[in-house]
Formats: structure tokens, C-alpha cells, sequence
């Protein structure tokens, strides 16, 4: 009868082992799921970002920094050029962030920190209007990530590019003068 006793003991034991054997597999599996979804996601995203960038001609910043003093003479390729940065560099890693916090693995403030410090780059006529075509035409965008870049935009708290822009060429021509 005892030895009866310790075979149902080991037995039930044993199953419980084997169903927590199962439990940690799933579980387990579970894990790499996710971990090969956010490795594709930011495979995909770091392929757009630098196939974007890979064709940008060699002055960008001189195209940039038109864009941001005089958007009206800009060449339709200068435009094209832009937009592929934009688009390939800002909004793909927006977009990025966003569903890596939609899927809990970065917190609700780190994204939307990122967006308001890379929103930067828009601080100007030609920036804005980009925006405005882009959120209207894109319609996958996630509606707080465009409401987001929205508020950053329409702030008045920045200095437009082009003031800060130039005010950082006359502090390095006053420090260069205090050089010599």
C-alpha cells in the first residue's frame, strides 16, 4: 500500500515536470517570436533608412540649408532629395519607435521624446509643408505619431531653423575673429 502511495506521488510529479518542461517551451518560443518580429522590423527600417541615404547627392546640407533660408529656389530634384530624407530617415524611424512601444518594449515617453527632439529638422516653411503633404497622403501613419509631430510643429517654443542657423554662423565668425 506505502509503495502504492510514492508510485502515484512520482507520477504526479513527474507530469507536473513534464507540463513545466511544456509551460517554459511555450513560453520560450514565445520569446524568440517576439524577439525575431522586432529583429525583421528593425531590419526593414534600417534597410529603408539607408537606401534613402545611400542616394542622397553629396550636398545635402547645402540643399538643407536652402531649403531652410530660400524654399522658393529649390530645384525640383533638390525637393526629391528632401523628401527621400524625410521620409527615409525621420518618419521610417518614427515609425520604428512607435511600434516598438506599441508592442511594450520602449516606454511611452522615450518615443515620444525622440520625435520631439527629431521634429527639429522641420522647424521651417518648407519642413512644415513637407509635413502637411506627407500626413495627408500617408495614411498608415498612426494617428498619435502625426498628432505628435502636429503639436511639435505648431509650437511657437522653437527657434525657426534659419534664425538658429545663423545666429551659429556669426558665434563661430566671432569666435574665429577672437582667434586671430
Amino acid at each position: 500500500m506505502k509503495n502504492s502511495n510514492w508510485k502515484q506521488y512520482f507520477q504526479i510529479s513527474s507530469n507536473l515536470a513534464v507540463l513545466a518542461g511544456v509551460i517554459l517551451v511555450v513560453l520560450q518560443l514565445k520569446q524568440s517570436t517576439d524577439l525575431l518580429e522586432l529583429q525583421i522590423l528593425k531590419q526593414d527600417s534600417d534597410s529603408y533608412s539607408a537606401s534613402a541615404l545611400e542616394t542622397l547627392p553629396e550636398n545635402f546640407d547645402e540643399i538643407h540649408y536652402k531649403a531652410v533660408e530660400s524654399p522658393e529656389d529649390l530645384t525640383g530634384a533638390e525637393i526629391m532629395s528632401l523628401d527621400k530624407y524625410y521620409w527615409g530617415r525621420q518618419v521610417a524611424r518614427w515609425r520604428g519607435l512607435y511600434d516598438l512601444a506599441e508592442r511594450g518594449l520602449l516606454d511611452d515617453d522615450s518615443w515620444r521624446r525622440a520625435i520631439r527632439e527629431d521634429a527639429a529638422i522641420l522647424y521651417h516653411p518648407f519642413g512644415r509643408a513637407w509635413w502637411r503633404g506627407i500626413k495627408n497622403w500617408e495614411t498608415t501613419l498612426p494617428a498619435d505619431l502625426v498628432a505628435l509631430v502636429d503639436e511639435e510643429l505648431l509650437s511657437s517654443n522653437h527657434e525657426p531653423q534659419l534664425q538658429y542657423l545663423q545666429g551659429l554662423r556669426r558665434r563661430v565668425q566671432e569666435e574665429i575673429k577672437k582667434s586671430n
